[in-house]
């Protein structure tokens, strides 16, 4: 086998075990020499794959990123209505971050201010670029025609940004669930029941 082929394969297994600890605890608890000790390397081994903690977590985001781009991207591609390719893109969103809860976990810890220094540039870069990837495909389903009539005097840039902003505030507030005052408790799949139902509203069930 190549050298580079077993380094990729090194570098999978030790996303594995990074992704398998922060699955048990808290970001700030895994350390680098844990996961160098479950990955069966050296420290100094570890950092030559990834120089940070930071570094190694951002990469596992991006990787999740990529998928979630393709999922929508397979969406707003079908022959469908653009109404309907628009309610079932956020769908594929909310679904996405219901099914994949460390992908939410993961985004909490890039938008630590304090670690951004720790990242290469190229690696923020390519997380800039698949963000934006995902905004466009809300962006084509907003600037539809059959769509675009519902959302006049609205820029669809700014609601691309609240598709992606009410997502990630769903989850960052409620933490899982909302104590609401009458005593009943709202889920973040509630809540984004909620958020579509006024999207299917605005745009028509087409």
């Amino acid at each position: 086998m190549s050298r580079e082929y077993n380094k990729r394969v090194m570098k999978i297994r030790i996303e594995q075990v990074a992704l398998a600890l922060l699955k048990e605890k808290s970001y700030s608890l895994v350390s680098m020499d844990e996961i160098a000790k479950h990955s069966n390397i050296t420290k100094r081994t570890l950092y030559q794959y990834f120089p940070s903690k930071s570094t190694l977590f951002v990469s596992l985001f991006e990787n999740y990123l990529k998928r979630l781009h393709a999922e929508i991207a397979k969406v707003m591609n079908e022959d469908s209505p653009s109404g309907s390719k628009l309610n079932a893109a956020i769908r594929t969103l909310f679904a996405f971050s219901n099914e994949t809860p460390v992908y939410m976990r993961l985004f909490r810890i890039v938008d630590i201010t304090e670690v951004r220094d720790e990242i290469p540039v190229e690696l923020l870069e390519r997380i800039r670029l698949w963000n934006q990837g995902i905004r466009d495909q809300f962006l084509k389903g907003l600037q539809a025609e059959e769509v675009s009539r519902f959302t006049a005097g609205y820029s669809p840039e700014l609601l691309a940004h609240l598709i992606e902003a009410v997502n990630r505030g769903i989850f960052f507030q409620t933490f899982g669930e909302l104590q609401m005052p009458n005593t009943s408790k709202v889920t973040p799949k509630d809540l984004q029941e909620m958020f579509l139902n006024l999207i299917e509203l605005a745009i028509g069930r087409q």
